[in-house]
């Protein structure tokens, strides 16, 4: 009976635990103030635009959304590459894309261009320390001209592979001589 007990508190006890790995985490305010989350002000410039449509952070990890037009973008990027504690990688996506959160339980209305993410614990505090690589992602199905898009070169780009991977799954259908 003892060892049912035992097996029956510890269960509880890994229960309990279990739920809280999941993370601290919710939707930012607009704008987000100084006390959130100890950036430098340059960071807080660009976590405020205008453009910025939602966020949201799960422990040391922030997450925000903007739609705008080409210019606007190309003022983002500006704005993150003069950064020093961090570098940025693009990544190109096709299609749209809107905001939401993790918790959200569908989309939520609100058809975005492009995402920011960076990570707090991530960013340079030292000398001899790798510098953290953000990420924006750029969906080009909206506002954004990729055209006209002006990135600095401090900026990586990269693919979101949605075509590689379009081109792999036909590669495969027309070697098999599959039509579908």
């Amino acid at each position: 009976m003892k060892k049912v007990l035992l097996l029956s508190v510890s269960f509880l006890v890994l229960s309990g635990s279990v739920s809280l790995l999941r993370g601290l985490g919710t939707d930012h305010p607009h704008p987000v103030t100084k006390g959130d989350g100890g950036w430098a002000d340059a960071y807080y410039k660009i976590f405020n635009r205008p453009d910025r449509v939602h966020g949201f952070f799960v422990n040391s990890g922030d997450v925000f959304f903007y739609a705008g037009n080409t210019k606007a973008f190309n003022e983002f990027l500006v704005q993150c590459s003069v950064l020093e504690d961090i570098s940025f990688k693009l990544i190109l996506h096709v299609g749209r894309q809107k905001a939401r959160s993790p918790w959200d339980k569908e989309d939520r209305d609100i058809a975005i261009d492009w995402r920011l993410y960076v990570d707090r614990r991530s960013v340079k505090k030292g000398e001899g320390r790798q510098p953290f690589i953000g990420e924006i992602d750029l969906w080009l199905g909206g506002s954004v001209k990729l055209a006209e898009v002006k990135v600095p070169i401090n900026i990586l780009v990269t693919s979101g592979g949605e075509i590689q991977d379009f081109i792999a799954e036909h590669e495969k259908k027309r070697v098999a001589g599959k039509d579908k």
